[in-house]
Formats: C-alpha cells, sequence, structure tokens
C-alpha cells in the first residue's frame, strides 16, 4: 500500500469513485462548537451569523455540498477562530468558503500536521491517495488533503462531504479501501466525478 504523505501517490487501477481525503472525518467532528465569534486572528464578534451562512451557502445549489451536513459544519465553524477570521474575507464564493470550512477541520481532525489545501495536487490524486487511508489513522488523509491545489477545495468539498455523510462507516479508518469504493461508486458517484474532472 502506498504512503499516504501527499498528492502525488497514486494507485493503479482506481476510478473515479475513489475515496476522498477526509478520512470519513469532514462534517462529523462538529459537535462541540460554541456559539460567537473570535476574539483573536481577525474573527468577527457574530462568528455564528457567519458560519451559519457560509454553512447554508456550501450546502445551496450553487456549491452543491450534499444536505443533511449543515449543523455539524456549522458547529466546527463556530469553534474555530481561524474559520471565523477566514469567513470574514470570503463572500460567498464556494471555494473560498470550502477553504474556511477546511480551517475549521483540520483544528479538529488533524491537529498533528497541515491538512489545509494548499498543494498542487489534482482532486482525483487527493481522492486516490485519501482512499488509501480507509483502515489508517487520519494522518494519513490529513496529509492527502494538504497537497490538493486551494483551487480545487470546493469541488473536493462537494466529493468529501457526501463520502461523510453517506459512506461514513465504510471509508472511516476502520472501514477498508474496497468497501469505500464499493460504497462511493453506489452513493456518491457524481459528487466524485465532478471533483476528479478538475
Amino acid at each position: 500500500m502506498a504512503a499516504c504523505s501527499g498528492p502525488n501517490v497514486t494507485v493503479s487501477g482506481r476510478t473515479a469513485g475513489s475515496g476522498s481525503s477526509t478520512g470519513g472525518r469532514i462534517g462529523t467532528n462538529g459537535g462541540t462548537g460554541t456559539s460567537g465569534g473570535s476574539s483573536s486572528g481577525g474573527g468577527s464578534s457574530d462568528g455564528g451569523n457567519l458560519c451559519a451562512g457560509a454553512c447554508e451557502t456550501l450546502t445551496g445549489s450553487s456549491c452543491g455540498v450534499i444536505l443533511g451536513w449543515e449543523s455539524s459544519c456549522i458547529a466546527m465553524c463556530n469553534a474555530s477562530p481561524a474559520a471565523i477570521s477566514c469567513l470574514n474575507s470570503a463572500g460567498s464564493d464556494c471555494n473560498s468558503l470550502a477553504l474556511c470550512y477546511f480551517q475549521a477541520l483540520c483544528a479538529s481532525a488533524c491537529p498533528n500536521q497541515p491538512c489545509v489545501p494548499g498543494g498542487s495536487g489534482t482532486c482525483e490524486e487527493a481522492i486516490t491517495c485519501a482512499n488509501t487511508c480507509s483502515g489508517q489513522g487520519a494522518d494519513c488523509a490529513c496529509g492527502c488533503q494538504n497537497g490538493l491545489s486551494s483551487s480545487l477545495a470546493g469541488a473536493f468539498l462537494v466529493a468529501s462531504a457526501c463520502r461523510a455523510t453517506d459512506c461514513a462507516s465504510e471509508c472511516s479508518p476502520t472501514g477498508t479501501a474496497l468497501s469505500c469504493d464499493n460504497c462511493l461508486d453506489s452513493n456518491c458517484n457524481s459528487q466524485v466525478a465532478t471533483c476528479t474532472a478538475k
């Protein structure tokens, strides 16, 4: 099995239905959010409204993130001063909002290494890399996600949110690459295909 240190990990024979870089964790760790904004890093004093608005925009028709994901998105965002600060300048652009969401996710899911997209990798490379992380710890998927180009964060979030919502068990650190592939092919094929086409 290939190491998951970045976006250039390739696995032969993978299809567009391969996993995503969040290891099944995106949008699942948000149950401990707090209300209000940040007191540092330029955050807004109205962080709750910023987070709610951003998460609602992400799940709207223009951004396309799967429904049913909003509450954990809002809670995770509210708990992240970095995400709230990011949202102050993100506007309503889907990719910018996705990058702010990854600021929140990475603080909780990947505390041991960078994971906000900022490399040069493609969606297909990041998804293929992450799918090899099924059955491994979260740090593996964090490295895959960090290698993704920041310009693809929005498309990648669409695929990742579907993965976490509809294939959480199969694509988790206790799942397998095969079970993750099969679930994604059945439940998230269009989201993953859109991402890998970019």
